[in-house]
């Protein structure tokens, strides 16, 4: 399953969104990554550029995929 991190995304529900679960926040993110089979992140608007948030994911999740989309 795939995770959009996206802030400006609010119109969509929390939920799936064509097979992926779409989160605002990191807080959210993290939550997901520990309850949920997620295989890739991706990562837009301000958290694609957010280096410190890219790397701790890459250290917390080595098995993750993550993706970057400005």
């Amino acid at each position: 399953m795939e995770m959009i991190v996206c802030p400006s995304c609010k119109r969509w529900p929390v939920g799936e969104k064509r097979g992926a679960i779409v989160v605002w926040t990191p807080l959210d993110a993290i939550t997901q990554l520990e309850t949920q089979p997620i295989a890739a992140v991706v990562l837009s608007g301000q958290f694609a550029a957010d280096r410190e948030f890219v790397e701790f994911l890459a250290e917390s999740y080595p098995q993750l995929r993550i993706e970057q989309q400005p």
